[in-house]
């Protein structure tokens, strides 16, 4: 903790200033991580702009969710997101907060803390990526298996140096906006959307096949294996019938 917070003193030197509305930042990009329990934390990074109007950005890659200023209740900061039910709250002094999921029929509490990005660390993992390349890019064939069943999917990844973005395909939707990049040799991607929080990591078996974990939520692990296969392709939805079992798993598991 005394790490923690030197590091904030020494290398942000953020000012908050109230000004009528909204709180401005010295500094505007942020890397943060949520709390999922006590062995997982997802990353996901965030941008405040202070002119010509202050907002609070969250990043997935291409994807930019802006989020809408409520209040400010003593220390506290107070936004929601946009199209559904979901805020987020950040703790002015101590640099954490948390994010208040109402998508559930009991509301969940996951807390986060942040930083400004510093030197050459990437924003959205907290860490400076490798310097030596390797290729994760392309279209894979992709099986998921968890503890009740093995599904097949799509991934599809695009890299500009050591930076990846991109997504999963499945046959009955996708993973919603992934980015991340290459730590230590392995590709790490996350998404947090307010209903989604993904984390996906995988190493290379081989030049063309690669081995990772999924994580959705503070429950859902699925362990998951690619080869790549420029024409990889999955079944209509329209052309099978899709269970009710089926369709009832795909949705509690997104919404984890």
């Amino acid at each position: 903790m005394f790490f923690f917070a030197y590091r904030l003193k020494s290398s942000l030197l953020i000012t908050f200033l109230f000004v009528g509305k909204i709180v401005l930042f010295s500094q505007n990009h942020f890397h943060a991580e949520l709390t999922m329990n006590d062995r997982l934390t997802i990353p996901f990074d965030l941008e405040f702009l202070a002119k010509p109007k202050t907002k609070l950005t969250l990043r997935n890659g291409n994807e930019n969710i802006h989020m809408r200023f409520l209040k400010r209740k003593k220390d506290s900061l107070y936004f929601e997101f946009p199209e559904i039910a979901g805020e987020l709250v950040f703790h002015r002094t101590t640099f954490h907060g948390y994010w208040k999921n109402l998508n559930k029929a009991l509301p969940m509490r996951y807390p986060f803390h942040f930083y400004a990005a510093k030197g050459n660390e990437n924003a959205r993992l907290g860490v400076e990526l490798d310097t030596a390349l390797q290729n994760f890019s392309g279209t894979y064939e992709v099986q998921f298996t968890d503890s009740q069943s093995t599904f097949p999917a799509m991934g599809i990844f695009y890299q500009t140096k050591n930076i990846v973005q991109g997504t999963f395909r499945t046959e009955t939707g996708d993973y919603r906006f992934l980015s991340g990049g290459i730590v230590n040799g392995t590709m790490r991607l996350s998404c947090f959307d307010g209903v989604h929080a993904f984390l996906f990591e995988a190493t290379k078996v081989t030049e063309d096949s690669l081995s990772g974990e999924f994580y959705s939520g503070s429950r859902y692990h699925a362990h998951w294996v690619a080869r790549r296969n420029d024409v990889a392709s999955l079944t209509s939805p329209y052309s099978r019938r899709i269970s009710a079992v089926e369709a009832l798993k795909y949705s509690l598991l997104v919404g984890r």
